[in-house]
C-alpha cells in the first residue's frame, strides 16, 4: 500500500498544474522587459513564467531555480498571493527543500484558507516528510470545503485503506468513482475493497 501514497502524491501534484504553457528557452529574468503598470497582471505574468521554466505541467525536468526567481517576483508584487506560495511549495519540493516547501504552503493557506489546492499541496508535503496523519487531516479539510471533489475522495480513500481503515477508504473510493473521477479505476477498487 505504500506505493499508493506516492501515486496519490504524484497524481495530485500533476493535477494541480495548469496546462498550455510553452517554454521560451530564455535563461534570464526579464522583469525589465515587462510592463510593470498592472500589478495583478504582473503577478500572473511572473507565475506563468515560473510555470514555463519549472515545467510543472510537463513530464520533464525544469529550471527550478529560475522558476523560483519568477515566483519571488510575483510575491514581491503580491505578498499575499496564495497561488504564488502554492507554486513555490511545488518548486521547493522538486529541489528537495521540504522544510521551505512547508513554510511556503503554510503561507498559502494563511492567505486563502479555502484554497483546496493548497491543502492538497500541503498534504503532499506532509507525505514526503513522513507525516501521514497530518496529510490525511489536510485531505479531510479539503473534503470539508468541497465534498464533491472526486480527486480528494480518492486520496482519502487510498490513505484510509493504507492506514487499515478499509471500510472508510472503500466508501471514499466509491464516492470518487460515483462523482466521475477516474471511473476506469472502479475495477481495481473493487479488487481492493472485496
Amino acid at each position: 500500500m505504500h506505493k499508493l501514497k506516492y501515486i496519490v502524491f504524484l497524481g495530485l501534484l500533476i493535477s494541480c498544474a495548469p496546462s498550455g504553457t510553452e517554454n521560451d528557452s530564455r535563461k534570464y529574468h526579464d522583469s525589465e522587459k515587462h510592463d510593470t503598470t498592472n500589478s495583478i497582471g504582473n503577478e500572473m505574468y511572473y507565475i506563468n513564467k515560473a510555470y514555463e521554466f519549472g515545467k510543472l505541467d510537463k513530464d520533464e525536468v525544469g529550471e527550478y531555480e529560475i522558476a523560483l526567481t519568477y515566483i519571488d517576483s510575483a510575491l514581491q508584487i503580491n505578498p499575499q498571493s496564495s497561488k504564488a506560495y502554492r507554486y513555490k511549495a511545488h518548486l521547493l519540493l522538486l529541489i528537495d527543500k521540504k522544510t521551505d516547501a512547508l513554510i511556503a504552503i503554510n503561507k498559502s493557506i494563511i492567505s486563502d484558507s479555502l484554497d483546496i489546492d493548497s491543502y492538497l499541496t500541503r498534504a503532499n508535503v506532509y507525505l514526503t516528510i513522513g507525516e501521514r496523519d497530518k496529510a490525511l487531516m489536510d485531505y479531510y479539510t479539503a473534503f470539508r470545503i468541497d465534498s464533491l471533489n472526486g480527486r480528494i475522495c480518492e486520496a482519502i480513500g487510498y490513505m484510509e485503506i493504507d492506514k487499515g481503515n478499509k471500510t472508510t477508504g472503500c466508501r471514499f473510493l466509491i464516492k470518487a468513482r460515483d462523482l466521475g473521477y477516474l471511473p476506469e479505476n472502479r475495477y481495481s477498487d473493487s479488487l481492493i475493497c472485496n
